[in-house]
């Protein structure tokens, strides 16, 4: 999705010129928050496994 965007900018400033190219500034806070969604997507799966880990280890044990 983050690449779509990415894309979808260089394009228009290409085809577009008059509608100006983006800041070197807006560039490098875009791709970061796109490394950033994906750091997150990959780790979603670790953190609800670990979450559902702690809750049942958490829970008091019957003797």
């Amino acid at each position: 999705m983050q690449t779509a965007k990415l894309q979808q900018q260089w394009m228009t400033s290409m085809l577009f010129p008059w509608a100006g190219v983006p800041s070197g500034k807006k560039v490098g806070k875009q791709l970061g928050n796109a490394a950033a969604a994906i750091l997150e997507s990959g780790m979603k799966p670790v953190h609800s496994k670990a979450v559902a880990n702690a809750k049942r280890l958490s829970r008091a044990k019957l003797k």
